[in-house]
């Protein structure tokens, strides 16, 4: 079977923690804004106050992909900022569940993927809203189409790391096989349809497929709900969804 492919708009994205691993439930004193706080010493000469150090442990969990390139360039300069912060990565194989090492006593202070719902059903989510407006978050540099996302998925309680825009893989060999154009260019869904139709054939003992997709992928990219967040029941014979069908 031979196929053409589409790749459709996925966010990566961080959770924060509602709880705090590095403290051990202390109050930690002292700026962290421009490394440690001074004070006038006797002598006159500003001293530095030692900061108890800190240590943020992050999860990465549900099969994301984070290289050792982004954790070089997104973490170390934290650590380098703040001498008294390390970051201590956990990388929890996809598939495995994240009980054990929360009732060892491992508890994240961010997670790097996961799903919202099953993170915030184990009490694992932090509300962003009074941290986002104390310390002047600003969603307007952002696209609003990741807002949305973030607002329609976890209550704004996310923050952005990646997205993949949406890609279009061709078969070249299948399109000259049947004489049809490169896609050159930005298409709408109907046009698509409408070539994927043409390259949809039987020859030769050999069944052609013009477009292999998944109606929940096509979905996510319109963020349509499969259950309807209001109701608790299925959503997917509404008329979105038929569309999508």
């Amino acid at each position: 079977m031979k196929r053409s492919w589409i790749g459709l708009i996925v966010l990566t994205l961080f959770v924060v923690s509602a709880c705090a691993s590095g403290t051990g439930g202390k109050t930690v004193t002292g700026s962290t804004n421009e490394g440690a706080p001074v004070s006038a010493s006797p002598t006159g000469k500003a001293t530095e106050i030692p900061q108890e150090e800190i240590e943020l442990t992050i999860f990465k969990y549900g099969g994301v992909t984070l290289t050792n390139t982004e954790v070089e360039t997104y973490f170390k300069p934290v650590e380098k900022k703040f001498p008294h912060i390390k970051i201590k990565l956990l990388d929890i194989p996809e598939g495995d569940p994240i009980e054990p090492l929360i009732t060892a006593g491992t508890i994240p202070d961010l997670i790097f993927g996961g799903g919202y719902a099953e993170l915030k059903e184990k009490d694992l989510i932090a509300d962003l809203g009074p941290l986002k407006e104390k310390y002047g978050y600003d969603e307007s540099r952002l696209k609003p189409e990741v807002v949305s996302a973030i607002n329609q998925s976890s209550e704004g309680n996310q923050f952005p790391f990646s997205i993949n825009l949406p890609v279009l893989y061709v078969n070249k060999d299948i399109f000259d096989r049947f004489n049809e154009p490169y896609i050159n260019e930005v298409k709408t869904w109907d046009e698509i349809i409408g070539i994927a139709s043409r390259l949809t054939r039987s020859e030769g003992g050999v069944q052609y497929v013009g477009i292999d997709l998944s109606p929940t992928r096509l979905g996510s990219g319109l963020s349509l709900d499969i259950i309807d967040p209001v109701t608790g029941q299925a959503a997917v014979t509404n008329e979105q969804w038929t569309k999508v069908f």
